[in-house]
């Protein structure tokens, strides 16, 4: 006689196939007859559990145990106590024996850790206990190797002859890999979750129609939805404004038709609130796991606060070119007016020669660090034979030095009823630049020489405020040597001290000789090493072109200075004055000094 045992397999609360046994019984067996079902219908999922005299006489089937060999599920079958008293090949696999002698009347405690064993006892008695079959979806199992198995288990009850239950049938299936897969997807769906619940970016799924299938907790709160699945079938043309809803969809469509991201856009966003926002957007197809294209997703990051600062950024730097060019053009005009200070033409001695016959003869080469400088210089005829120079250095360079050089213009103007007398015309100057300079100006001071140079006698009468001494090259016994100085020594800069008298001293000069005033921009300057050129170094380099033009004679001033700064920009104004004395009105004698 057949009998069936119908075993539906579950997983994740599914079923998802069935197991059927059929089996047959001879005439001799002890079965209850009268439970047979009818001819024409098979045992329900309860009433199907067959009935044996033993199960020693279910389990010596060979035909039935070949069978359940070639299943791949974990079939066993236990008595009332616990014991295998029959298993397939997939049972003995994770237990580690091959033949199932190895396992017939042995427990669940002689192949799996005893908590683990316990567990599977418990639900065998309950199984046989309540007669009733029961389902656990994933039961945790640790074979004698360690390694951790995953399994979908069904256990039902076994009766006699009499209804009476002798034992049970537990059909498992290894779902690890599902298990794994599960635990990977779970992982991922909280790491996504979490980002979509705290980024503060905005990130968007959409449908092949440009309808919203989900957003993340930042964009519902801007959007001000209760919680982000309120959005789900809307589209930008319910949040934006026609023009910016267009535009985002046309994105869309091009990203889906032609495959191609985007990536950084920044998008001016306007919102039916009226509200204008910025962002920096990047958009990518999405494709299922078929390779099917599904629609679009997107992250925008708010980066209003950003563009407006480029906004106010770049209307900042095209008001300070504006302000720049301005600049530029005054300075160039004061720059202008500058060079204008300075003479375009020497005076004449006599005045009615020209300057070739002139006694006293004039050059200069003045260049400033900058469209504007802080040097200064001035000729001016005295007499026939008479010739007051004048040439200052306001500290630093600049606008501000340029600024008090006008005031030294005018200070020269002002003061040269007292030209003839340099001692008492540096004093005098000192006097009304503290009034001055004290008054707009913190710390500020001006260096600066005077002389009197006369042909008619051969002197120069000379005063020195803090300035660097002029040299005086003789032609006639090739020798260069500074000015002499006063007793007194040189006076302090113009402006900063009070009630300073400055001191003259007096050179003879001879036809031939020249006369060198410059400012320390020739002379404050350092080697690569550190070494100072100083003023003895612009003395050693001008005692090798006495007979040198003037023209020539600043050429290798300039070059001597660049070769030993390894410079060729100079970082402060340059100025220096050659006076040629080309003859005097009487014959005159060097005299001592």
């Amino acid at each position: 006689m057949l009998y069936v045992l119908r075993s539906r397999l579950f997983c994740s609360n599914q079923a998802v196939g069935r197991i059927v046994l059929v089996f047959g019984m001879s005439q001799n067996d002890d079965i209850n007859h009268s439970s047979e079902p009818a001819a024409n219908s098979l045992p329900s999922h309860r009433d199907a559990a067959p009935r044996f005299s033993s199960l020693e006489s279910f389990c010596s089937d060979n035909l039935l145990t070949t069978l359940l060999d070639s299943i791949p599920e974990m079939i066993y079958i236990k008595d009332v106590e616990g014991r295998y008293r029959l298993d397939n090949l997939a049972h003995r696999d994770p237990l580690g024996v091959e033949k199932m002698g190895d396992v017939i009347g042995k427990t669940a405690f002689d192949f799996f850790p005893e908590q683990l064993a316990r567990e599977f006892e418990t639900d065998d008695r309950r199984v046989i206990a309540a007669g009733e079959s029961l389902s656990k979806i994933t039961e945790r199992v640790v074979d004698r190797k360690g390694s951790v198995h995953w399994v979908a288990t069904f256990k039902s009850p076994l009766h006699g002859p009499k209804g009476n239950i002798i034992g049970l049938i537990g059909i498992g299936r290894d779902v690890t890999d599902q298990k794994l897969a599960e635990e990977e997807l779970e992982k991922e769906r909280t790491l996504l979750n979490a980002l979509m619940k705290t980024i503060p970016d905005y990130i968007y799924f959409k449908d092949t129609h440009s309808r919203f299938i989900r957003v993340n907790q930042a964009l519902s709160d801007r959007i001000g939805l209760i919680s982000p699945g309120e959005i789900e079938g809307k589209t930008d043309f319910e949040l934006f404004t026609e023009e910016h809803a267009q535009e985002a969809f046309e994105d869309e469509r091009r990203i889906m038709e032609l495959d191609q991201p985007i990536i950084g856009k920044e998008e001016k966003e306007t919102w039916k609130d009226g509200q204008i926002t910025w962002s920096s957007t990047s958009k990518l197809p999405m494709y299922n796991s078929r390779g099917e294209l599904t629609g679009s997703f997107g992250l925008s990051r708010n980066i209003t606060q950003q563009k407006e600062d480029q906004i106010r950024l770049a209307e900042f730097a095209r008001k300070t070119k504006e302000m720049k060019i301005r600049i530029d053009e005054d300075l160039a005009l004061a720059a202008e007016l500058q060079r204008s200070f300075l003479p375009s033409e020497y005076p004449t001695f006599p005045e009615s020669a020209d300057a070739y016959e002139s006694g006293l003869r004039f050059a200069h080469y003045y260049q400033p660090s900058g469209p504007v400088g802080g040097d200064f210089f001035s000729v001016r005829p005295l007499s026939d034979t008479t010739a007051a120079i004048f040439l200052c250095d306001v500290m630093g360079h600049g606008v501000r030095s340029a600024l008090v050089t006008a005031i030294m213009r005018t200070l020269i103007t002002d003061l040269s009823p007292m030209a003839s007398d340099p001692g008492l015309m540096l004093t005098q100057m000192n006097s009304r630049l503290q009034r001055v300079l004290r008054m707009e100006w913190d710390t500020i001071f001006v260096t600066a020489v005077a002389l009197v140079v006369n042909i008619g006698t051969g002197h120069v009468h000379y005063a020195n405020a803090g300035h660097p001494t002029p040299l005086l090259s003789r032609l006639s016994t090739n020798e260069i040597r500074r000015l002499s100085e006063p007793d007194e020594g040189p006076g302090p800069a113009l402006g900063l001290e009070k009630d300073v008298e400055y001191w003259s001293s007096m050179e003879n000069v001879l036809p031939g000789d020249r006369i060198l005033l410059f400012t320390d921009g020739l002379s404050d300057l350092s080697d690569p090493s550190g070494r100072h050129f100083g003023e003895e170094g612009v003395r050693e380099a001008a005692g090798t072109q006495i007979d040198k033009s003037p023209d020539q004679f600043f050429q290798h001033m300039l070059q001597t200075v660049r070769k030993v700064t390894g410079h060729e920009k100079f970082d402060d104004d340059v100025c220096m004055l050659a006076v040629d004395v080309k003859r005097l009105e009487y014959t005159a004698k060097e005299e001592p000094n």
